[in-house]
This record gives C-alpha cells, structure tokens and sequence, in this order.
C-alpha cells in the first residue's frame, strides 16, 4: 500500500517558522531604524551646507554672524548664501519653536568671532557626538560649552569651524 498523501510534516512546518521567525527578528530592527538614518544622513549633509554658507559670508564680509539660536533665525540673513536661496529645515518636518530642540543650531564665538558651531540633533546613537544634558537652547555667544561626554539617543552632531 502506497501513501498517496502530498504535503509538509508538522515538523518541517515548525523548522521553516522558527527559520523565518529568527530572520525577522534579526532584520526587523534594522529595516525600522532606514527612515532616521536617513534622515541623519540629511542633517549632515545640512551641517555642511550650512557651513559653506558662513564661510562665503565670512569670506565676504571678514566675520561670522554674531547672533546665535535657531538657524531658520540666526542666519535668515543670510538666505544669498545658501543653495536656492534658502535655508533647509530639519528633515523630520517639525518647527523648532523656541528652542531648536527639532532643528538646527548656530553658535558663534564671544571672543573674536572668528568661530562657530553649528549643531543638529539626531535621531540615531551612533551619528551623534554630544550629549544633549547640556542644552543648546541657550546658545548666546559663546555660552555654550564644547561637547565632553558621549552621546545617547536624540543626541547632537556638531560641526565646529
């Protein structure tokens, strides 16, 4: 008597699940972190176009702007400088309102303006390099403190010039 039955045995079932179980769950992760990666990647690349910006300026004008805060604010004067003419937000979206907690941040020197910084809070670890304890919403000139202590998640990426 032959056994004319097709098909898979509950064994090989529950070997091919457990398979995909554990692929998923050592992929899922890093799929769901593409977005803000991505969006990490933007910031930095703004950072940079920011401070093309302010070396053209300074180029121009032989000093850096001497008010900090909010990019979208700090530098609105400065909108000839930038590609299109306009200076790029934060790739999340969100408005900085008050603190630049969601955009981007322009500190100059206090002493003789011939430096800055310009900061972005990213969204993953390992693309930041400042620890947000020390809040950059204060940034007047030169009242903010280089970065000292490692980075956790939502920290800052700073570009110094």
């Amino acid at each position: 008597m032959t056994n004319t039955k097709k098909g898979f045995t509950l064994i090989e079932l529950l070997i091919v699940i457990t398979i995909i179980g554990i692929l998923a769950a050592a992929l899922l992760p890093n799929i769901l972190g593409a977005p803000a990666r991505a969006r990490d990647a933007a910031r930095q690349a703004d950072l940079n176009t920011f401070i093309s910006a302010l070396e053209a300026y300074a180029a121009d004008t032989g000093s850096y702007p001497t008010t900090g805060g909010c990019v979208d604010t700090a530098l609105s004067g400065l909108t000839a400088y930038f590609p299109g003419g306009s200076i790029p937000t934060d790739p999340s979206g969100l408005s900085s309102g008050q603190n630049c907690a969601d955009d981007y941040t322009y500190c100059p020197s206090s002493d003789t303006n011939t430096s800055y910084y310009v900061a972005a809070g990213m969204e993953q670890p390992p693309n930041a390099n400042y620890d947000t304890t020390t809040a950059l919403a204060d940034c007047t000139a030169g009242a903010v403190a280089m970065p000292t202590t490692a980075p956790g998640a939502g920290d800052v990426l700073v570009r110094i010039n």
